[in-house]
């Protein structure tokens, strides 16, 4: 290029050519930058969504299982993938046992993949039916925690030598590709229940 174009506020293609050089370096290490912020933001919402989950489940679990007056399942000595609890209600006829109130029960259940608990309350006998599915007139089924890409696995035991005592061993999984191994909550709950008739 000539002095005289120089003057005249010109520049060669050098200089374009490492000026966009330079430019594109700089945007990919801030891409780059970029990126790796969004993956650590979905990683802590993943954790997030994840312990929430087993949270949810510790606290229904406790909530129902407390003021329970009767074990259904699992028996005495065994465990269960369920857990059938009554609220003022007679173990052995289902009755009310203060007849102002409603007898009712509770029943958790994992769903047979294995990625939703579930509670069904309602009044009387505790909802047999296959876990995930429809609950009978006047009983209501809730999602408790669970549902894609979680698993959930848990189990139910009542010792022999305390029958008013539930042990609870449940985990909720995330099978999620953001978190390169995935993540698991493990939660060990035992629940006394105080006001049992058994």
């Amino acid at each position: 290029m000539t002095a005289k174009a120089r003057d005249e506020g010109g520049v060669t293609l050098v200089e374009v050519l490492v000026s966009m050089s330079l430019f594109m370096i700089v945007m990919a290490g801030v891409l780059q930058l970029e990126a790796m912020a969004l993956k650590a933001q979905m990683r802590s919402i993943a954790w997030t969504t994840l312990t929430t989950n087993a949270l949810m489940a510790r606290q229904a679990l406790s909530q129902a299982v407390t003021p329970a007056s009767a074990i259904r399942s699992p028996a005495l000595g065994a465990s269960s993938a369920d857990l059938s609890v009554l609220s003022n209600a007679d173990p052995e006829t289902g009755a009310a046992l203060v007849s102002s109130l409603p007898a009712e029960y509770q029943r958790f259940c994992v769903d047979p993949p294995g990625k939703r608990l579930y509670l069904y309350t309602g009044p009387g006998a505790p909802y047999a039916g296959e876990c995930g599915t429809g609950a009978p007139a006047g009983s209501t089924r809730f999602l408790i925690a669970g549902g894609e890409p979680f698993l959930i696995t848990a189990s139910f035991f009542r010792p022999a030598a305390e029958a008013n005592v539930i042990l609870m061993d449940y985990t909720v999984s995330l099978q999620n590709p953001i978190l390169a191994a995935g993540g698991t909550v493990s939660q060990q709950l035992q629940a006394t229940i105080s006001n049992a008739i058994f």
